[in-house]
Parts: structure tokens; sequence; C-alpha cells
């Protein structure tokens, strides 16, 4: 199953369960605040918010903010705003875009003996793209980097992040069992802080190991309890993301129905998201199915769809480029 679920944090700031008052009361502070420390912190968490929710809408907000703190000579928030951008950049599939993001913000923490936080997480985005070039060694170099700054800080959530993303390395390297340790000890960790949307992250990993390992009825297990958290939560990313595990998983078992409805599902939510490899993904995903099938127009149909949408996506070796 493809790991679609490891270009994400194992814990989002901002629930998506939040109401749209809250971007509207952060605006409203940067419209209206003469202070600028009050204007660009509001800045900050109106990014965090759309990050994962509108990444056209991070990226204009983004460069706006940008403005503001590059006219007070202000670095830490220009990187803070980087990151954010290279968020939405990564997820848009501009990759190039992203790892300049990336990189400019390393290049200012790492100067910054205080925002060793704000460092940790740069380097944990820098190593996914590192690891979507399937420069595995580069990869673990950059977890390496972040796991011992959340270790330095006694930060439990950020140690939680590191195995979850460190372990899909291990996956690609085929050491599923190493894998599978990193994740549990992830969960364990989200389950000691109460920390539910860290568990669904976890046990979607978990689960993903089990499909490879084709024990799929483990795997379904787990993607339900992460998928009824997720609704819980009302985190439609999340949401699209485990119904497209679902998806892959019941198509690897051979349920193309089931496969089909998760996809279906998946796609309508990616659509309105504007997430383009997540939907390049589920057509790949809905063209074997139909294929395996005996289906083959639905399934030429569905080749061409994700034929389309690669146009957009910026190629693999682009990024190994620009990452190198």
């Amino acid at each position: 199953m493809k790991k679609i679920l490891a270009g994400l944090y194992c814990l989002l700031s901002v629930s998506l369960a939040q109401a749209q008052p809250v971007p509207d009361s952060l605006r409203k502070i940067i419209n209206e605040s003469e202070k600028y420390p009050v204007k660009i912190n509001a800045w900050i968490e109106l990014l965090s918010w759309y990050e994962l929710k509108s990444f056209d809408t991070t990226i204009d907000e983004g460069n706006r903010a940008m403005e503001l703190a590059r006219a007070f000579d202000d670095s830490l928030h220009i990187a803070m705003v980087r990151h954010h951008m290279g968020i939405a950049f990564y997820f848009k599939g501009e990759y190039d875009e992203a790892a300049r993001q990336y990189f400019a913000a390393a290049a200012i923490l790492e100067k910054k003996p205080d925002a060793k936080k704000e460092l940790a997480h740069v380097y944990n985005e820098m190593a996914k793209l590192f690891r979507k070039t399937r420069d595995l060694n580069q990869a673990m170099i950059h977890y390496d980097k972040a796991d011992a700054l959340f270790r330095e800080l006694k930060d439990s959530i950020g140690l939680s992040m590191i195995l979850n993303e460190s372990g899909v390395v291990y996956e690609y390297r085929g050491e599923y069992k190493e894998a599978l340790r990193r994740y549990v000890s992830s969960l364990h960790l989200a389950e000691a802080r109460g920390d539910s949307l860290g568990v669904s992250y976890s046990v979607s990993n978990i689960a993903g190991v089990y499909v490879l390992q084709q024990q799929f009825d483990e795997a379904e297990a787990y993607l339900l309890r992460a998928l009824r958290i997720r609704q819980i939560l009302k985190d439609p990313f999340a949401i699209a993301l485990t119904y497209t595990d679902l998806g892959a998983s019941m198509n690897a078992k051979g349920d193309y129905a089931k496969a089909i409805r998760y996809l279906t599902l998946s796609n309508e939510m990616a659509e309105k998201m504007n997430y383009p490899e997540l939907q390049s993904n589920n057509y790949n995903e809905l063209a074997s199915a139909a294929e395996k099938q005996g289906d083959f127009e639905a399934a030429l149909n569905f080749y061409r769809k994700k034929t389309s949408l690669s146009d957009s996506l910026f190629s693999i070796e682009k990024t190994r480029q620009i990452s190198a």
C-alpha cells in the first residue's frame, strides 16, 4: 500500500473541526492591530490553520506575511512563514518550491539556539522530501537530527511524529519489524498523552505494515479504528487519507467493491481540497481494481484521469536535483 499518510504530521496543531470564526478572528487582528508582534503571530496562526485545508490560501497569506516580516527584519518569523508555505507547496505537488522554502527556513533556524523546536519540524519536512526521492540515507540523517532535538526538548509529540515518519523509511527498506516497532512506540506515546489524533496516525501506519505483509483483516481493523477517530474529530483531510488507505488495502485483498467505494469517497474529498497527488494515487488504484475485474474500458478512463493530473505534479527526478 502506498504511504499516503507519510506526508502528514502525526499531530496537527489546529483541528479541522474548528469553525470558520477562527480565521475570521485572526484576520480581524491582522487587519486592525497596529502592534507588529500581535499581527505577525496572528498571521502565523492563520497559516497553521489553513496549511492542510487550503494550500493556495496558505501560499497567498504566506506571501503577505513574508512582506510584513521582512519589513521588520524578523528572520525568525520569515523562517516560520517559509515552513508553513513549504507544507502547502508539498501537498500541491510543487516539490521544488517546497524544497526551496524548507532549506531557506533551516538556514535561518540553524543560527538561532532558541529555535530548536521550529528547526526540528523543518528537518522533518526536509527528511520527507529526501524520502520521497528515495534518498533514504539522507532522509534518516534529517530524521535523526529532528529526533535529537525533540529528545533534548523532551517533546513527546515531536518524538511520536519522528517515530511515525522514520518508520516509513524502514518500510521502504523492507525492514518491517523495525517499522512496526517505531509505529507501536509512537502509539504508546500518543496513548499516554491522551492524543487521539496521534493515535489515529500511529494505527494507520501499523495497518500499512500489515498490508505489506498481506495481513488484510488486521490492516482493515486498524484503519477502521483510525477512521472512527478522524470522523469524531471531523478532520476531512485525514479522513480522505484513510479512505485511500482502506481502498488500497481492499484492492490488494481483492475486495474490489469495497476498494472502489473507499477510493471514490477519498477522491470526492481530495478534489474539494485541490490535492492532486492524492487524486492521482486514487485513480491509479481505481484503474488497477477495474483492470483486475476485466473492465478495461473503465481502467483506461481512470488511467487517463491520472495522466492528466500528473501534468500538474513535478517529476521525482526534478525534486531529487533540488533536494540534493
